[in-house]
């Protein structure tokens, strides 16, 4: 499922560029969409066995008895 997200803030904001509006393509699923817009970077590990395991963490908070 597709749909195009809107987002309008107060103060101007860097999504790839600098703005207040923003309209994105996004996809999402039974569960719906996930936007985090907290003001500090991603970081995820280098290392590919410690990424999925940080991954791994996160979904499972998220989907409460998903296997």
């Amino acid at each position: 499922m597709s749909a195009v997200a809107e987002f309008r803030f107060r103060d101007a904001v860097r999504l790839g560029t600098r703005g207040r509006h923003f309209a994105v393509d996004v996809a999402g699923g039974l569960g719906g969409l996930l936007v985090d817009l907290r003001d500090v970077p991603l970081r995820l590990p280098d290392r590919i066995e410690r990424r999925r395991e940080l991954l791994a963490g996160w979904q499972e908070a998220l989907w409460a008895g998903h296997e």
